[in-house]
């Protein structure tokens, strides 16, 4: 097969490669809209609730990246949006300095945080699911009295800790896969 065209030294890819790799970063940005389903259960009037909140999610994300993207676009030139792997830090820095890159960078990373909380939610409740449905073992599908499915929720995090202390043995510390 062809190798991908490139636009300049180590630029992304152009013609069919590069915009099947444009299109999955927008698949990514907008991941995670039906991830309220898995909380359908525990919701009062689920299915009108459920229809409104990944409607109104999806709205949502589409009105934040266009506001962005004319914010940026209105900042930087169109090369440099291009060319960063950080455009929105680039715009902070060429509006509010080098200070202002630093801080959209810092909130940026902070932002991730709240992900990995909605991570291990939504990891619980396909394990307590599945242990309902008999597909793993049953201790797994009991709750709480706040209907918290805290055995599955225990069973997530031990595995999610392995995971982190097998990427830090394999790769050392600051290199994790996790």
């Amino acid at each position: 097969a062809e190798a991908p065209a490139r636009t300049a030294a180590g630029a992304a890819p152009t013609g069919l490669v590069g915009l099947v790799l444009g299109l999955q970063l927008v698949v990514l940005a907008y991941d995670g809209w039906s991830t309220g389903s898995y909380f359908a259960g525990e919701s009062v009037a689920s299915a009108r609730a459920m229809a409104r909140a990944m409607l109104g999610g999806v709205l949502l994300v589409i009105a934040v990246y266009l506001t962005l993207n004319l914010a940026l676009f209105r900042v930087l030139p169109f090369d440099v949006v291009v060319a960063s792997p950080l455009p929105v830090a680039e715009a902070a820095r060429a509006w509010l300095g080098e200070r202002g890159g630093q801080v959209v960078t810092a909130i940026a990373a902070l932002s991730l945080l709240p992900l990995l909380g909605v991570a291990l939610m939504v990891a619980t409740r396909v394990v307590h699911a599945m242990a309902s449905d008999v597909l793993l073992p049953a201790s797994l599908a009991r709750v709480d009295g706040r209907g918290t499915p805290v055995r599955a929720l225990f069973a997530i995090t031990c595995i999610a800790v392995l995971l982190i202390l097998a990427s830090v043995t394999a790769y050392g510390m600051g290199q994790t896969i996790v």
